[in-house]
């Protein structure tokens, strides 16, 4: 019989696990702007889900990378986040933050969407922590009409 410790990679310190989910997300914007998808996708577990606004869930990397590939080729780019909060206990981590980003629009310009997100992370066995589920929500949607 092993040892724990053996089995798992040693605890990852609080502020070690925020830092690098920062710079993770920042990465992650610098890659989608420059259409690097093989970083974008190295945020992803194996079998993340993405649920992106008023689109069918994603699962799994070939989905994702087909999602962020037909976001870049219909000219979604200068993307920024803005991380608000971040939660950590354990092998988990939840990350809240805003989003900007260049949207095509109909009349061949372009214009900026705004919105919040929320990322899912978990220590993978090699110990990084990656995306396992994300969804995102544009400002631009109106709010439900209240009665």
């Amino acid at each position: 019989m092993s040892s724990p410790s053996a089995e798992r990679p040693p605890p990852v310190q609080n502020e070690n696990v925020k830092a690098k989910i920062r710079t993770n997300m920042t990465q992650f914007a610098i890659a989608f702007n420059r259409g690097d998808l093989e970083t974008v996708l190295g945020s992803y577990a194996a079998d993340a889900v993405v649920l992106p606004p008023r689109s069918p869930a994603v699962q799994g990397l070939p989905g994702i990378r087909q999602l962020f590939e037909s976001l870049l080729a219909a000219g979604y780019c200068n993307s920024a986040v803005e991380l608000e909060r971040i939660e950590h206990s354990g092998d988990i981590a939840l990350a809240v933050g805003r989003y900007s980003v260049q949207i095509p629009t109909k009349s061949a310009s372009s214009d900026v969407d705004r919105g919040k997100y929320v990322g899912h992370w978990r220590r993978m066995s090699d110990g990084q922590f990656r995306v396992t589920l994300s969804m995102w929500y544009s400002d631009r949607w109106h709010r439900f009409s209240e009665p």
